[in-house]
């Protein structure tokens, strides 16, 4: 009886061995999956955040460029900067969506950013296209130190982690 008993708790415990060794794996393979997505998302946040820095400066130099061809009274200069500027502004458009969409600990900054770049527009007519242009490049400054801030704040499951690594 005591042979039988022992061999059925030496199955019973092979058997919930067995269980709680397969459920430990397949919980420390679902962590991981979920840290290589969070991985994944923040490195497209930070590339989001790089584009829209890349499309504001790209449409500050247009929006100069075209407000000084209409002070100086350059038709073909104008229409050649109005092209350029609605090209920069639609390039803005998209990482402005994912900005606010992925990193909104930053959402505020990449507003008052994008805001300062497309109010350069007509800067030009009342006299104040470098104030205009000095005030979104701080702006833009100020966006980018809010990236940066929230690059080194950011955790997955609780640890700081590098969201890009140089090769």
């Amino acid at each position: 009886m005591t042979v039988v008993l022992s061999a059925c708790l030496a199955a019973i415990s092979a058997l919930a061995g067995s269980v709680i060794t397969t459920v430990w794996r397949a919980r420390q393979e679902a962590e991981q999956a979920g840290l290589g997505f969070a991985r994944e998302q923040a490195k497209d946040a930070l590339a989001a955040a790089v584009d829209l820095l890349t499309a504001l400066d790209a449409h500050r130099n247009a929006m100069w460029y075209l407000e000084d061809a209409r002070e100086q009274g350059d038709a073909d200069g104008e229409q050649r900067w109005r092209g350029a500027s609605e090209t920069t502004r639609d390039a803005v458009t998209g990482p402005h969506l994912w900005v606010r969409c992925l990193i909104p600990a930053v959402t505020d900054a990449a507003e008052k950013a994008v805001r300062a770049t497309y109010d350069m527009e007509g800067a030009g007519a009342l006299g104040r296209l470098p104030e205009a242009q000095h005030n979104a490049k701080n702006l833009t400054v100020a966006y980018e130190r809010a990236v940066i801030t929230a690059v080194h704040q950011a955790t997955i499951g609780g640890t700081p982690v590098a969201l890009m690594t140089r090769p």
